[in-house]
């Protein structure tokens, strides 16, 4: 008989960002095909089937997020950075993911800015987990990382605050904030940005009883 377990809660993951541009897409989502596949490859989860959460960390990951990307581990350089993983991905594994990410065309918009966001949190003095929250910013103009990252951390700032303040939580640490942007070409006018978190290994919670 196999072993019955309880729910199952990410316990070592990582971030990761990408963006992509192309001139061509599928009619009525363009930023669905070929920008989103670009980014999902510069992002380093191409090869995965990919699932978004909602936003709830639990504790034992905290401490346990780790870079795969060149890109990210040069705006994220305090965590450990971990290209090797990759290596270790399973073709057409599930990959869970919280993840912010949206596309536009040069048309509508100039640039896209994407964020994700974590707070630890304690409750009567007892750390309990965490939260995260998403972000999606589109600009009518160029930007360069500080305005992204200036706003995305203004934006997640306020949005994990609430998520704090509505469950009668304190901060526990620092929030870690996580951004990427891409401004948009005008010869290759479809684009897609994301930044997202991704989680590999699991634990267990006990079986209800």
């Amino acid at each position: 008989m196999d072993e019955m377990k309880g729910t199952r809660y990410p316990i070592f993951g990582f971030v990761t960002g990408g963006t992509g541009a192309f001139n061509d897409g599928i009619p009525p989502q363009p930023y669905e095909t070929f920008a989103y596949d670009l980014a999902l490859h510069e992002a380093g989860i191409e090869n995965f089937n990919v699932i978004p959460y909602t936003s709830v960390m639990p504790p034992e990951i905290r401490g346990n997020l780790v870079t795969i990307t060149p890109e990210m581990n040069q705006k994220f350089h305090y965590l450990p950075f971990r290209p090797d993983i990759k290596d270790q991905f399973h073709h057409g594994a599930v990959l869970e993911v919280i993840v912010a990410g949206s596309g536009a065309n040069y048309v509508e918009h100039k640039a896209i800015a994407t964020g994700v966001g974590i707070v630890w949190a304690k409750k009567n003095g007892k750390f309990v987990g965490g939260f995260a929250a998403e972000y999606v910013q589109y600009y009518d103009s160029k930007i360069d990382d500080e305005i992204a990252g200036a706003e995305v951390r203004m934006w997640l700032n306020k949005s994990l605050n609430h998520e704090l303040s509505m469950r009668g939580m304190e901060q526990d640490g620092d929030k870690e904030l996580f951004h990427n942007f891409i401004n948009i070409p005008s010869d290759n006018p479809f684009a897609y940005c994301l930044t997202a978190i991704g989680f590999l290994n699991f634990g267990y919670a006990p079986l209800a009883k």
